[in-house]
């Protein structure tokens, strides 16, 4: 059926496009000096790389982590309760200041065997650092330590339950 000439006559058919045949190997896009996906062929390898590097399996050891803490009043002293789960002693050390309490440690827990291999590693181990600031001044004479059931408890008294003296800044 002849098209409609929009002026209302009758166009002539246009005969169908030839299609151009499909190379059967394929071009290799180095040959001709510049390889235009070279950028994205760079960049899903150094992705690779990195996301390899990141879900890499590596010693529980090695990575950070903090305990959890609870930390309140009780009469005229704060308690900080730090869950220290399979932790002897000589593996904790407290340092105090005026309205900070330092609690670091390392699991003296024996590596896993050679031999061993970890399906669920979710138990902490390693090195561990803990800052935790104080809502009180505290006085530095008769803080005490006790380390029982993987529960570490510190006693800190107050000294007189004035909060600890900050300055606010104006801004310009």
């Amino acid at each position: 059926m002849p098209r409609k000439d929009p002026t209302g006559g009758n166009a002539p058919e246009k005969p169908p496009r030839a299609r151009k045949p499909r190379r059967e190997t394929p071009v290799d896009r180095k040959s001709f000096g510049y390889d235009p996906l070279m950028g994205l062929e760079s960049i899903q390898t150094t992705m690779s790389g990195l996301l390899t590097e990141l879900f890499a399996r590596r010693s529980t050891a090695d990575l950070p982590w903090e305990p959890p803490i609870d930390l309140f009043e009780e009469g005229r002293t704060l308690v900080v309760l730090v869950n220290l789960p399979g932790f002897q002693r000589d593996d904790v050390h407290l340092h105090a200041f005026e309205s900070l309490l330092i609690v670091r440690g390392r699991s003296s827990e024996a590596s896993l065997s050679e031999v061993a291999q970890l399906h669920v590693g979710e138990r902490p181990r390693g090195v561990f650092h803990r800052a935790i600031p104080l809502p009180f001044a505290i006085r530095s004479e008769g803080i005490t330590a006790t380390l029982r059931d993987g529960v570490l408890r510190v006693v800190l008294p107050l000294e007189g339950k004035r909060p600890v003296r900050s300055v606010q800044i104006e801004i310009d």
